[in-house]
């Protein structure tokens, strides 16, 4: 399998000439490639999204040509359109290129309907013939996962002063909280040293059962001094936001210690990692006055991606993103 390098180190909002030059350079080498496997293909799957318009126009443009069109149910709202290319049809292509490109995605497939080459955020392909375009690909083993880089957001339930940098970063999968708990693994490795920790906040009937359950990796129980109106068989009272932390050793217990409770966050609950044995509140929430050299992870909305809070010189642009995430991501900047 090959890939197009699509990507843009260059800030949208800090290098907004260079980001844009790359920008227009990797379109530039999509088209290249949309082109060269377009004329090669025998047939070409449009996925929509919920698009009815998008179907009708694409069916409008194509139906001059005798092009075979078949619309195909995928899911709830999502449809597929298999065309059957010849000459006619792929000129027509060519002259409304913009109507396709503003398609979900795009599977191109040879003579014996093998998938070719694939269109999305970027370009895959199958294999690389000598007469290929002149593109910037690499080789990879696997479908590649994308990573989107952001530079202005704040996680729910902590405060973090004099942070140097701040970067939310999200995974696009389908279960993005798998990918955001896998993403947090993989940066939890390079940010922190054996022993890091692990703060974290719970509903209050779960107190009981959180420290009898990990008691054995000696779980500490902390006042948050917050309360929430709760209701409990029909009662309405204010109960504690109870605060817990656990010292994680290994990466056996990362492990661990994320699979069993990454729903947390999931549902908004406060859940950071940190160098620091001990969590600080103020006004009931977690708070933490970032020194040199020091990084924190906590969470967005609904575990929606990272936000990494960061004074370590290792960890302070952009680049150094794609550097420390090694494990077969894709990052893009906005």
């Amino acid at each position: 399998m090959y890939l197009l390098n699509i990507e843009n180190r260059f800030s949208a909002t800090i290098e907004e000439d260079l980001y844009e030059r790359r920008m227009k350079e990797i379109a530039r080498q999509k088209r290249q490639l949309f082109h060269y496997f377009l004329r090669r293909a025998g047939a070409m799957i449009v996925y929509v999204n919920g698009q009815k318009s998008e179907i009708q126009r694409i069916r409008q443009i194509l139906h001059s040509k005798a092009g075979e069109v078949v619309k195909i149910k995928e899911a709830e709202h999502e449809y597929s359109l298999l065309i059957r290319l010849s000459a006619q049809v792929v000129g027509s292509i060519l002259e409304n290129e913009e109507v396709f490109n503003q398609t979900c995605c795009i599977h191109l497939l040879d003579a014996q309907e093998k998938t070719a080459a694939i269109f999305h955020q970027g370009a895959i392909f199958y294999e690389a013939p000598s007469d290929l375009p002149a593109v910037d690909y690499e080789r990879k083993d696997s479908e590649p996962k994308y990573l989107t880089v952001f530079t202005d957001s704040e996680a729910d339930g902590i405060e973090v002063k004099n942070a140097a940098h701040t970067f939310h970063i999200c995974g696009e999968a389908d279960d993005y909280v798998k990918a955001t708990e896998e993403l947090a693994k993989a940066l939890a490795k390079e940010l922190f040293d054996y022993p890091f920790y692990l703060h974290f906040e719970a509903y209050d009937d779960m107190k009981e059962e959180l420290m009898r359950e990990w008691q054995p990796q000696n779980i500490r129980y902390q006042h948050t001094n917050r309360t929430v109106l709760t209701m409990t068989n029909g009662c309405t009272y204010h109960a504690e936001v109870p605060a817990f932390s656990l010292a994680i050793h290994n990466e056996e217990e990362l492990e661990e210690f994320l699979a069993e409770l990454f729903y947390l966050p999931a549902q908004n609950e406060a859940f950071t990692l940190s160098q620091r044995p001990h969590m600080t509140y103020c006004d009931g929430y977690q708070s933490i006055d970032l020194k040199d050299g020091e990084a924190v992870i906590a969470f967005g909305h609904d575990a929606q991606g990272c936000i990494v809070y960061s004074n370590k010189e290792c960890f302070s642009k952009l680049a150094h993103i794609k550097r420390t995430i090694t494990n077969g991501w894709i990052v893009e900047f906005s």
